[in-house]
């Protein structure tokens, strides 16, 4: 059963047909943002663990479970320009019918824009934003393989013009407590607009949405406080590479650009599917968590040619103090800035021990 799990996303990649860069082609595509600051340092490598971070559900529901029960979750995540985003959930279990749900809501707030006429006088101002409303579940098939599924209606707001949507992520996991190893499959924001973006006369018409297929895998040496993670994304697409204007310009010596060797671009498209992350624990509990993540894609679109940065790279921290888990994260995409992301979780069920 976990080999045909593994299998499907990969038949999908393989035979999917060609595609120019992805960015802009989608609807609510605020629905990939990573939604905790756990996952920001792991540069959204983490969809395989179990573990007790409503979280990590969010990204894959099959990993709902009992340790789970009463849990909260609030992240926010400060991105450039003043523009937020984030994700407030909550967790709880039903022994009886054997399954664990989630509730929250994903957003984004673009902040407030002055509205202006063709000649540049302003006239106001105006805001957009947009939410994702979720209902989740999850449950235990035997002692190793899970399942879930989340529903999410969406809402968008842009000035006047109004849009709603429906999706789903469904998902299976196989989790190895003894050996502390996990794989996973999760097919991401499947739907459609129930309502294309209207207002001020314009009718619109209904556009595609960020379907994105995952497989991820985790473990957790055996040896060493260390649990490494690694995600492919976009296995519905196979090209993810696109016409560089950069790479057509001659060097400082007046020197002409080479082409690139078909396996060369086979191999860089690969790695953009690819992203990896680390995290070191301290502590039987996981008392402290440091992270660190790298995304190929990240760092092939948005670094900046003959100038050393750290697009694509991400790092993380997370303590556990007294109730309560704080965790840091802070993802850099370009020369010019990144993300900044701070979580706060914990359980109801630990106020109530004693």
């Amino acid at each position: 059963m976990t080999k045909r799990l593994l299998f499907i996303p990969l038949s999908i990649f393989l035979f999917s047909s060609t595609s120019a860069q992805i960015g802009g082609q989608y609807v609510y595509s605020f629905l990939k943002h990573i939604p905790s600051a756990r996952l920001t340092g792991l540069n959204g490598s983490q969809i395989a663990l179990r573990d007790d971070d409503l979280a990590l559900a969010f990204q894959n529901p099959a990993h709902l479970n009992s340790l789970m029960h009463n849990a909260l979750t609030y992240n926010q995540n400060f991105l450039l320009g003043g523009i937020k985003s984030g994700y407030f959930g909550y967790g709880y279990h039903v022994s009886k019918l054997k399954t664990t749900f989630q509730t929250g809501v994903q957003f984004i707030s673009y902040g407030t824009f002055k509205q202006t006429d063709e000649f540049g006088n302003i006239n106001g101002e105006f805001k957009a934003s947009e939410y994702a409303i979720t209902l989740g579940a999850g449950r235990q098939i035997n002692e190793r393989l899970s399942t879930g599924i989340n529903l999410k209606y969406i809402t968008s707001q842009l000035e006047a013009y109004r849009s709603t949507g429906l999706v789903a992520d469904l998902s299976g996991a196989y989790w190895n407590e003894e050996k502390k190893f996990g794989a996973a499959v999760v097919f991401r924001n499947i739907g459609a607009q129930l309502s294309s973006y209207k207002g001020n006369g314009n009718t619109g018409k209904k556009e595609d949405l960020p379907l994105d297929v995952q497989m991820g895998f985790t473990k957790k040496l055996k040896k060493a406080p260390f649990r490494i993670s690694a995600l492919l994304h976009d296995l519905n697409r196979w090209n993810l590479r696109y016409a560089n204007p950069l790479d057509n310009e001659t060097s400082l010596l007046g020197e002409a650009p080479s082409e690139p060797s078909k396996f060369s671009q086979v191999i860089d498209n690969l790695f953009r599917h690819l992203n990896v992350g680390g995290e070191l624990i301290f502590g039987k509990s996981e008392v402290v968590r440091i992270r660190f993540g790298y995304s190929h894609q990240v760092r092939k679109e948005l670094n900046i040619s003959n100038i050393r940065n750290l697009s694509g790279f991400s790092l993380g921290v997370g303590f556990k103090v007294n109730r309560f888990r704080i965790d840091y994260g802070m993802g850099r995409q370009h020369l010019a800035g990144g993300t900044t992301h701070l979580s706060i979780s914990t359980h109801f069920s630990e106020f109530k021990k004693k």
